[in-house]
C-alpha cells in the first residue's frame, strides 16, 4: 500500500527517495507569487462541505444540496496543505492538488500558511504575527518524492516529540472522523502543549474536550462510526461515575483503548436496572437499553444489528480504510446471547408464576415453555444455550484480532447459585456447594444479616423507635454507630419485622432450612428472600473472587466522597468530587485494610438469572418441603406427601383412592433430573461435574461444560412425553377417575365374555395405559437407575425409633431429611418395584440363575430383603437393570396393574365405602384384561384372520393383580362361603324374630 503521509517515518530523506532539502519548492524570502491564481475564482471545498445525509464524509464528490459553500482557491489549498503537514493526508482531487503545488512553487511560507488558516487567505506574509495559537509547532520544510508526493519530514527532537504524541493520539475523541481515510481526523492533530494538557485532563478524570469531537451529523449529534465513538458517547451521557474516565468500569481507558469487558458490564448493569424497576414485568432489553443523544436515542438493538458501524475499532485499522477496520464480533455475539437468554428465562418465570396454582393451566404453560425451549438447543458454535450461560465471563476480553478470551466466573456463579436454589433445603448439599462455614447455615450470621437489613431499610422499628432516615450517611454516622444500631435490634424487633415462627427458626427451635428455604410457603416473606439472596451473593463473591479489577488485574477499592465540615461534597478544579478510599475499622477504632470493591452487578446478574430459572425448571417445586402444593409442579414431585396432607383432618381435601397413596411417591421429576445430555448423563449430573471442575483450571471447567450438548427435541419430548402425560395421570388419581370396566363388559350365556370394543379401547388403552407408558417408559430422557437426592418427609418418625445417642440415627438414611436413592425408588413404592426380574439373583458357576422348587429366582445370599424395622437397610433390587428399556416397560405395566388392583380392592374392602359388586364381575374384569392381545395376526389377503394373537398379560401379572385386588380364586370362594353363611344366619334370625312376635300375648 502506498503511504499517503508518512510524517512519522524515521527514515532519512534520501532513504525515502525524496529530493534534497536544498531543492525547496518555495522562496526563502517567503514571498508568494499569486500571478497565476485567479483570486476571484470560487471552488467547492471537498473537506469542509457537508453532503446529503449529514456529516463530513471526505468523499470526492459534489454536495447533493444546493447550499454550496464557496471558498477561495487560496483557502482551499491552505487548508489542504495544513492537513497534509499535520495530518499526513494530502488531497487526491486533481484540482485541489494543483492549487497546493502551485502555492508551494510560488513560495508559500509557514507564516503565510498560518495566516491562510486563520484569516481565510494567503495574500501576504505576516512575519510579525507569529504563531496563531500557543505552542504551535513550526511547519516543516516541504519536500517531494520522485512521484511528486509532498511530504513533511521531521528531524531530531521534533520527530521524537511527534512519535510520543502518536501513541497518545489514539484517544477516539481525537481520531474520530469521516468514514473514509481522507476524512479521518488523524492522530497528530494536537500541538505539543495541547497534548500535554489533554494528558493532564485524563489523569485528573476529565474527558476529551468537545473540540476534539468534530465529526457531527446533520442534527448536530456526534457521528458514531466506531466503537470508541460509541463508548465516548455513553460515557458522556452515563450518570454512573463507574463508567466514566477513571471509574471502576470505564469504557475507555486513559490511552483511549476500548474496554470490551466493561461494555458488557454496562449492558448487564442496565438489564439489572430494568429488572429492578419491574421484576415481574416483561422487558425488551435490546430496545430499553439505549444511550440518549441530543436528538433521539440509540438503542442497543440498533448497535448490535449494525456491528460493522458501532463495534468496529479504528485503532485496529491499518491505514484507516473501511476494509481494514476490525469488528468486536465476539462481544456483539455475547451481548445477543445474554440479552436473549436472560430475557427468555425471565419471561418463562413470569408466565410460570402467573399460572402455577392450577394444574390444567400450568400444563399448558409448561408446554409453551418447553416445546421450543432454547436452553437445550444447539446455537452458536455448535454449543447449547445452557453451555453459554454457564460460561458467562466476569471480564470479557475481546480484541478484534484475537477473538474471545477471558474467564467463566459469571457462569460459574450462576451455576452455583442455581444449584444452591435447587438444594436450598438440603443442608448436606449446601455445605458441599458453599463450604462448611457458609453463612447460609449459620444462625448467628443469618440473624445478624436480618438485623443489618432492618437498619438499612432506615424506617425500621428498633426497640420501639424509628431510626433516622439518613442513618447510613457516613457524614452523620460512623460505621461504629451503624454497628451500634444493629446491636440494638432485639428479638422482639425481629418478630415485628418477620414472624414468631421465623424467630424460632433463627434461634434453633426449628430447622434452619425452614428459614432459608424461599420456596416452602406461598407467601414467603420478601424480607427473608432478600436476606437469603444477599448472603448467597456474598458467598459467590468470596468463592469466585468477584471483585472489581483494573485492566492489569489489580483490585479496585471502595471510595467515598470527601465532605467538608458542613457535610457538603468537595470538588477538585475540574468539578469532580474528591474521594478517598474506604477502610475497614479495626476493633480499637483505628483504620484497617482497604475495602475491595465488589462486582455487585456481575454477582447480582448471575444470581438473578439463576433464580429466574428455578420455577420453570422445577427446582422450586421440588423444595416445597411442606407439600403445600401452591406450585402445581410440586404436586407431581411430592405426590405421596401432598395427597397424605390433603387426607389429614385439618384439610379434608380430595386425595383420590387411598389404595394408591403409597404406590406413587412422585409422578414426575424436575427438568434437570428428567433431561439427558448426549453422553447419557442427566443434566443435573453435568452441572455438578462442572462445579467440581470449577475448583480446577479454566480448561477443566470448559471441558466439563462441553458435555452440555442435547438432542434438538430434548425439551419437546420432556413436555409432550413426560410432563403432559403425568398431569393426566395426576388428574385421574386425584379425581378417582376409575376405568369402570364393568360398564364395558357383558357376559352372554351362549358367547361368553362380550366387550364394547370402542369404549373399552378408549377408556383402557388410550386414556389409562398410554399416559403411563409414555411418561415412564417411552420417554427416553428418564434414567430410573440414576442416584438422586430426594426429600424424606418421614425422617423424624424414623429417628424416634432409635434412642438418643444411637449412631444409627445418623447412619440410617431414612433418618435424614434428604436421602440419596435411585430415581425409581424416589418415584415408586416398593409394592410396585418388587418385581422378580429386578432382583439380584443367585447364579451357579456357569452363570445360570438358581431357582427354588416353585421355579422362582433366588435372591443372592449376601442380599437380604428390606425390613420395616430399619435394622436391615440392604436391598435385593439390582437398580442398574432399570436403565434398560425392557425393565422400564415392566415397571409401567406393574404400575398399571397396581392401579387396577387398587380400584378393584376399593370395591372389595369391607372398610371401604365404595359400592360392592358380585364376585363374578371381578372375574369378568380380569377376563376382559386377558383379551388384550400380544400383537395382531393375519395378512393383507384375508381380513378374517386379522385378530389379536396370544395374551399380553402374563400369568404372573394376573396372579399378582388378583392377589393385590383380593380376588384370587381362594379369596372369592371364601367370600362366597361366608356370604352364604351370613345370609343363612340372617334368615334364621329373621324367622326366630317372627316366631317370638307371634308368641307374645297382648
Amino acid at each position: 500500500m502506498t503511504e499517503r503521509g508518512p510524517i512519522f517515518d524515521p527514515r532519512s530523506t534520501r532513504e525515502r527517495g525524496l529530493t534534497s532539502s536544498s531543492q525547496r519548492p518555495y522562496a526563502n524570502d517567503g514571498v508568494l507569487s499569486m500571478d497565476n491564481i485567479n483570486q476571484e475564482q470560487r471552488v467547492w471545498d471537498p473537506i469542509d462541505t457537508p453532503v446529503a445525509g449529514g456529516g463530513n464524509t471526505g468523499e470526492r464528490r459534489p454536495p447533493q444540496n444546493q447550499d454550496i459553500v464557496a471558498r477561495t482557491p487560496q483557502e482551499v489549498a491552505a487548508k489542504a496543505a495544513w492537513r497534509g503537514a499535520y495530518g499526513g493526508i494530502w488531497p487526491t482531487d486533481p484540482e485541489e492538488r494543483r492549487h497546493v503545488e502551485e502555492f508551494i512553487r510560488n513560495g508559500l511560507t509557514p507564516d503565510a500558511l498560518r495566516g491562510a488558516m486563520s484569516q481565510g487567505g494567503v495574500g501576504q506574509r505576516h512575519p510579525e504575527q507569529g504563531p496563531q495559537s500557543p505552542g504551535m509547532i513550526d511547519l516543516p520544510d516541504f519536500v517531494t518524492d520522485d512521484e511528486g508526493n509532498v511530504y513533511a519530514p521531521l528531524a531530531g527532537s521534533e520527530l521524537a516529540q511527534r512519535e510520543a504524541m502518536r501513541e497518545a493520539m489514539s484517544a477516539p475523541g481525537i481520531a474520530i472522523g469521516s468514514d473514509s481515510s481522507e476524512g479521518l481526523l488523524r492522530k497528530n492533530q494536537l500541538s505539543a502543549q495541547e497534548f500535554e494538557q489533554f494528558q493532564r485532563d485524563l489523569e485528573k478524570g476529565k474527558w476529551v474536550p468537545e473540540k476534539f469531537l468534530r465529526d457531527k451529523d446533520v442534527s448536530g449529534d456526534l457521528k458514531i462510526n466506531s466503537v470508541e465513538t460509541l463508548a465516548y458517547l455513553i460515557m458522556d451521557k452515563e450518570q454512573d461515575d463507574d463508567f466514566k474516565p477513571g471509574g471502576a468500569f470505564e469504557l475507555l481507558n486513559k490511552k483511549g483503548e476500548f474496554q470490551s469487558h466493561n461494555f458488557l458490564h454496562w449492558v448487564r448493569n442496565w438489564m439489572m436496572y430494568w429488572h429492578g424497576e419491574a421484576p415481574d414485568a416483561k422487558h425488551d432489553f435490546v430496545n430499553e437499553i439505549n444511550v440518549t443523544k441530543d436528538f433521539g436515542a440509540l438503542a442497543l438493538k440498533q448497535m448490535i444489528q449494525s456491528p460493522g458501524r458501532f463495534f468496529r475499532s479504528w485503532r485496529a485499522a491499518g491505514q484507516g480504510t473501511n476494509e481494514d477496520f476490525q469488528v468486536y464480533k465476539e462481544l456483539v455475539e455475547q451481548i445477543k446471547r445474554e440479552t436473549w437468554l436472560f430475557g427468555a428465562s425471565r419471561e418463562f418465570d413470569i408466565g410460570y408464576k402467573e399460572n402455577m396454582g392450577a394444574e390444567e393451566q400450568l400444563a399448558k404453560v409448561l408446554q409453551q415453555i418447553f416445546y421450543l425451549n432454547p436452553f437445550t438447543k444447539t446455537v452458536w458454535d455448535q454449543k447449547s444455550s445452557l453451555y453459554w450461560i454457564m460460561n458467562m465471563p466476569q471480564r470479557f476480553k475481546n480484541v478484534p484480532e484475537g477473538g474471545r478470551q477471558g474467564d467463566s466466573n459469571a457462569g460459574r456463579a450462576l451455576n452455583t447459585a442455581y444449584l444452591v436454589y435447587y438444594n436450598i433445603a438440603d443442608e448436606k448439599m449446601l455445605t458441599s456447594l458453599l463450604g462448611e462455614n457458609t453463612s447460609l447455615l449459620n444462625r448467628e450470621a443469618l440473624k445478624h444479616a436480618v438485623k443489618k437489613q432492618m437498619v438499612e431499610e432506615k424506617m425500621t422499628l428498633v426497640n420501639g423507635t424509628v431510626l433516622d432516615k439518613d442513618c447510613l450517611d457516613r457524614t452523620k454516622f460512623t460505621q461504629s454507630q451503624v454497628d451500634a444500631y444493629i446491636n440494638q435490634v432485639s428479638d422482639d424487633d425481629i418478630v415485628k419485622y418477620l414472624s414468631p415462627e421465623n424467630l424460632l427458626e433463627l434461634n434453633g427451635k426449628k430447622d434452619i432450612t425452614d428459614f432459608i428455604n424461599i420456596f416452602n410457603q406461598p407467601q414467603k416473606s420478601s424480607r427473608i428472600q432478600k436476606v437469603v439472596r444477599t448472603i448467597i451473593q456474598d458467598e459467590l463473591i468470596k468463592k469466585y473472587d468477584l471483585y472489581v479489577k483494573d485492566v492489569d488485574g489489580n483490585y479496585v477499592y471502595e471510595t467515598e466522597i470527601i465532605k467538608d465540615v458542613d457535610g457538603k461534597p468537595t470538588k477538585d478544579e475540574y468539578g469532580n468530587y474528591r474521594r478517598r478510599e474506604v477502610k475497614h475499622k479495626a476493633a480499637d477504632g483505628s483504620e484497617g485494610e482497604r475495602v475491595r470493591k465488589k462486582d455487585t452487578t456481575t454477582v447480582s446478574y448471575a444470581n438473578t438469572f439463576a433464580l429466574s430459572m428455578a420455577r420453570w425448571t422445577g427446582a422450586a417445586a421440588r423444595n416445597d418441603t411442606f407439600a403445600v402444593g401452591f406450585d402445581a409442579w410440586s404436586k407431581l414431585q411430592n405426590t405421596e406427601e401432598y395427597r397424605a396432607k390433603q387426607a389429614s383432618p385439618t384439610r379434608i381435601g380430595a386425595f383420590g383412592n387411598p389404595k394408591t397413596l403409597h404406590m406413587f411417591k412422585q409422578l414426575a421429576t424436575d427438568m434437570m433430573n428428567g433431561t439427558m445430555v448426549m453422553d447419557g448423563k442427566m443434566s443435573i449430573e453435568v452441572l455438578e461435574d462442572m462445579l467440581s471442575a470449577s475448583e480446577g483450571s479454566q480448561e477443566d471447567y470448559y471441558k466439563a461444560s462441553s458435555q452440555l450438548v442435547f438432542a434438538d427435541n430434548t425439551m419437546r419430548s420432556f413436555t409432550v412425553d413426560h410432563m403432559n402425560r403425568v398431569f393426566a395421570i395426576y388428574g385421574q388419581i386425584m379425581n378417582t377417575e376409575e376405568i369402570k370396566l364393568e360398564k364395558f363388559v357383558k357376559h352372554d350365556l351362549l358367547y361368553g365374555l362380550q366387550l364394547e370394543r370402542g369404549a373399552f379401547e378408549k377408556a383402557l388403552k388410550e386414556n389409562f395405559f398410554k399416559p403411563m407408558r409414555y411418561a415412564w417408559s417411552t420417554y427416553a430422557g428418564l434414567d430410573l437407575s440414576k442416584m438422586v437426592r430426594t426429600h424424606n418427609p418421614s425422617y423424624k418418625e424414623y429417628r424416634k425409633r432409635y434412642k438418643e445417642g444411637d449412631p444409627r440415627r445418623d447412619t440410617d438414611p431414612r433418618c435424614q431429611p434428604y436421602m440419596e436413592v435411585h430415581l425409581a425408588e424416589a418415584m415408586f413404592g416398593r409394592e410396585l418395584l418388587d418385581i422378580e426380574a429386578f432382583w439380584h439373583k443367585e447364579k451357579d458357576a456357569e452363570g445360570n440363575e438358581i431357582k427354588d422348587k416353585d421355579g422362582h429366582a433366588i435372591v443372592r445370599k449376601d442380599i437380604k430383603d428390606i425390613k420395616i424395622d430399619a435394622k436391615n437397610w440392604v436391598d435385593k433390587i439390582d437398580w442398574s437393570k432399570l436403565a434398560s428399556k425392557e425393565h422400564k416397560h415392566m415397571l409401567w405395566r406393574r404400575a398399571a396393574w397396581g392401579r387396577i388392583a387398587a380400584e378393584i380392592h376399593a370395591h372389595r374392602d369391607r372398610h371401604s365405602s365404595d359400592p360392592k359388586y358380585n364376585d363374578w364381575i371381578y372375574n369378568e374384569v380380569i377376563e376382559a384384561l386377558e383379551t388384550i392381545g400380544d400383537g395382531v395376526g393375519g395378512d393383507e389377503f384375508n381380513m378374517q384372520k386379522s385378530r389379536e394373537q396370544g395374551k399380553n398379560l402374563s400369568e404372573e401379572e394376573i396372579q399378582w393383580m388378583r392377589k393385590k385386588a383380593g380376588i384370587t380364586e381362594g379369596q372369592i370362594m371364601r367370600r362366597a362361603f361366608f356370604m352364604d353363611l351370613l345370609l343363612s344366619l340372617k334368615d334364621t334370625f329373621k324367622d326366630v324374630g317372627k316366631a317370638s312376635i307371634k308368641g307374645v300375648k297382648p
